[in-house]
This record gives C-alpha cells, sequence and structure tokens, in this order.
C-alpha cells in the first residue's frame, strides 16, 4: 500500500495562513502591553478604539479556522493499493469505480474525481504529492470505467 499527503509546499503555505492572525493578535496584546498599562493613571492615558475587541475576536476566528484547515492538511491522505483506494476517510474498490473525471486544477481544488457504482464522488485535490503518478496508476486499475477530462 502506498500512501500520499498534500506536498511539502502546500502544507507550509496552511502553516504560514495560520500565523497571519496570530501576529495579529500578537500585535494587539504588545499595543496594550506596552502602551495602554503603562499609560493608566498618567495625564495622557491611551485606550482601545471601539473597534479593537471587534478585531481581536475576528482574528481569533480566523485564526481558529486557519489552524483547522492546516490539520486537515496534514491529515488528508490518498491511498492506493492493488484492490482499492481510499482518500481521506472513504475507500472504494476498483471494480466499483465508474467514471473518473481529470481536470486541470491548482492546490485545493480537485484534480481527479472518482464515482463509484454506489454514487459516492471522491476527490483527489491537485496539491497531492506524485499527482501523476497517482492518475497513471488510477488509469491502470481502472480500465473499464469512463474516463472525462476537463480543461
Amino acid at each position: 500500500m502506498e500512501k500520499f499527503g498534500y506536498n511539502k509546499a502546500w502544507k507550509g503555505h496552511k502553516f504560514m495562513a495560520c500565523g497571519y492572525p496570530i501576529i495579529g493578535l500578537l500585535a494587539i496584546l504588545a499595543y496594550w502591553v506596552f502602551l495602554m498599562l503603562p499609560s493608566k493613571g498618567s495625564a495622557v492615558r491611551v485606550e482601545f478604539k471601539w473597534w479593537i475587541p471587534l478585531l481581536a475576536i475576528a482574528l481569533a476566528v480566523w485564526a481558529v479556522r486557519g489552524i483547522k484547515k492546516f490539520r486537515t492538511t496534514i491529515r488528508f491522505s490518498v491511498e492506493l493499493s492493488d484492490d482499492s483506494i481510499r482518500i481521506g476517510d472513504e475507500g472504494a474498490r476498483w471494480n466499483d469505480i465508474t467514471k473518473i473525471d481529470f481536470s486541470n486544477a491548482i492546490g485545493e481544488d480537485v484534480a481527479i474525481t472518482l464515482h463509484t457504482s454506489d454514487g459516492k464522488a471522491m476527490r483527489i485535490p491537485a496539491a497531492i504529492e506524485r499527482l501523476q503518478y497517482i492518475k497513471g496508476f488510477i488509469e491502470s486499475h481502472t480500465k473499464d470505467a469512463i474516463q472525462t477530462s476537463k480543461s
């Protein structure tokens, strides 16, 4: 059985996407620690504007969503064996696959869609490592399936 995950560049991209809102939250914290706290009791008092707490909440939500996407990216895999394929949490035997759609895609866009006889559609994103090898493996194991290509 061979197992493939997202390529390192895509994982790095998702990791960096988690950092942007965290940097914003750290900037708000630094503003509070270095400007607001020392100004308490002084003649010139520095305060947050009314929208800063809303911004902090939005950044926190953005950070949580980014971390969830990163965890999903790390956990996702495509497993190939001579009798079946497993994409994420779904699997199918090769003889159950009735149609295959290939498309030119980038990133998380769907590059390969496998349709099974029971109506499931399993999708392989373009950012998966060794995509061309996976495509060739699928083609060699699903000779009876209808293959379409989208540009």
